[in-house]
């Protein structure tokens, strides 16, 4: 799907990092889940879409990012911002890096 997206050049990638956050939470990877959703956001903003794109992420994001210890949570919201959507499809390590 995101591979598509690239393709295709489309501005929904930060619904893909979004989703890709809320599953990261779920799946008990707080570092990964506030990684991804600063990306989400940062895309979004990037793009001029409304962020969040899912009434989720306002219940999950503050639960994970207190998972953190402050100084992790600044760190990963700092990498999630660098990323890009071909990042996500470059393999997961990239993601979880």
């Amino acid at each position: 799907m995101i591979a598509h997206r690239l393709t295709l050049g489309t501005s929904d990638g930060p619904v893909a990092f979004e989703l890709r956050a809320l599953v990261a939470a779920m799946g008990g990877r707080p570092d990964e889940s506030v990684r991804l959703f600063s990306a989400a956001r940062t895309q979004a903003q990037r793009n001029a879409l409304r962020w969040p794109a899912l009434a989720e992420t306002s219940h999950v994001l503050p639960g994970v990012t207190r998972a953190l210890e402050p100084a992790a949570a600044e760190r990963a919201r700092a990498a999630g911002a660098r990323l890009t959507l071909a990042d996500l499809v470059t393999g997961p390590e990239t993601v979880r890096a």
